[in-house]
């Protein structure tokens, strides 16, 4: 098994932000072994951008639907390509993309998303703590224009967390082999709080590297009214259907019950005469407990 660290980045039609994050990779001051770019069937923008920019060798047909591969090398670094044949999630792409990097058997895996910006020294930093491989090392994240609040050079660089984030993590593969992958079925909403608990169960720990940063550019997705109503019912949706989930596998997870919650919620919006967003709420409880998972329609 390779004890060097490998980079695992999820994106979904996110081409600009997928650039800034490998241009990230590729300057940091601590060498990653290999990238893994797991692209959640995104549109032919960002395969022809990952191209142009010789990230992969040749074009994937995205009107396949089935699972294409591509290999090369930039500037010294292995680049692995995964196209998945249909959208799976945040979770999902890094379940796929941790089960893609396992079989050239790596020691250490740094987990990504599109819209994370780490400064050249975040995967250093993270490196510098990572003694221990029962624990999960993330850094700190915050918004892009928050630069001004970081404070550098603290005496205290490490502080346990009760919560990891897919946003830069450094996995050990004894924690991916023990606590397995993010859940697939969560599809968004919830996957990290559900992974957290899991790798609670199985005795490891979470520790934040405060010196360790990841920017974030501001989201502009829901600067048109339309969407932003789509994403209000997305987001109530998947959270509470996901948040009963875990209230079903670790009883107690909700101090005073997921169900009791959605009452109180539901006796809110129906104060209001919030009656489409009632509808979602009712369908998610219903879709928990039938045990529909993934992706709904809503």
């Amino acid at each position: 098994m390779s004890d060097g660290i490998v980079a695992i980045v999820v994106t979904y039609n996110r081409p600009d932000g997928l650039l800034n994050c490998l241009k990230a990779i590729e300057d940091q001051t601590k060498k990653v072994d290999a990238v893994y770019i797991i692209d959640n069937a995104s549109y032919g923008t960002t395969v022809r951008v990952l191209r142009d920019y010789c990230y992969i060798k040749t074009l994937p047909d995205i009107n396949k639907q089935e699972r294409q591969t591509d290999s090369t090398v930039y500037n010294g670094i292995k680049i692995h390509y995964l196209r998945l044949p249909e959208n799976v999630g945040e979770s999902g792409g890094l379940s796929e993309g941790l089960k893609f990097a396992q079989n050239n058997r790596y020691k250490w895996y740094w987990l990504l998303t599109d819209d994370c910006l780490p400064e050249d020294i975040t995967l250093e930093e993270l490196a510098k703590e990572a003694a221990d491989p029962g624990t999960a090392y993330i850094p700190d994240n915050f918004d892009i224009n928050e630069k001004s609040l970081i404070v550098r050079d603290k005496v205290v660089t490490t502080e346990k967390s009760e919560k990891i984030t897919f946003k830069g993590a450094l996995l050990n593969n004894k924690i991916i082999e023990t606590a397995g992958y993010p859940e697939i079925s969560f599809y968004m909403y919830r996957t990290e709080d559900e992974y957290s608990l899991r790798l609670k169960k199985h005795g490891f720990n979470i520790v934040m590297v405060t010196n360790s940063i990841i920017y974030h550019p501001k989201d502009i997705s829901l600067s048109h009214e339309k969407l932003k109503a789509y994403f209000q019912k997305r987001i109530l949706y998947y959270n509470l259907r996901n948040s009963l989930r875990i209230n079903r596998i670790y009883p107690g997870y909700h101090s005073f019950g997921a169900k009791f919650k959605y009452f109180t919620i539901s006796v809110i919006f129906f104060c209001l005469l919030r009656w489409d967003l009632l509808y979602i709420m009712r369908k998610a409880v219903k879709d928990e407990k039938k045990n529909k998972m993934f992706k709904s329609k809503y």
